[in-house]
């Protein structure tokens, strides 16, 4: 089972972030991890996401205390 992480914007930090986590997920879970950019954030695209805060609804961003 392919797994989806997508990316929002073209920064080059975000999309190192996206490989190096597609990465590692691949080596812990055994499973494909496919990354691809987006323009915007949709919630009927399945997968997980990364990018600035800004650019995901509050309603899915982790916080941390």
């Amino acid at each position: 089972m392919t797994v989806l992480l997508h990316v929002l914007g073209e920064h080059q930090t975000l999309r190192f972030a996206a490989d190096e986590l597609a990465r590692c997920l691949a080596a812990m879970t055994g499973r494909t991890i496919e990354v691809q950019a987006q323009a915007a954030y949709r919630a009927e695209i399945p997968g997980l996401w990364i990018g600035p805060n800004a650019s995901l609804p509050d309603g899915i961003v982790a916080r941390t205390p």
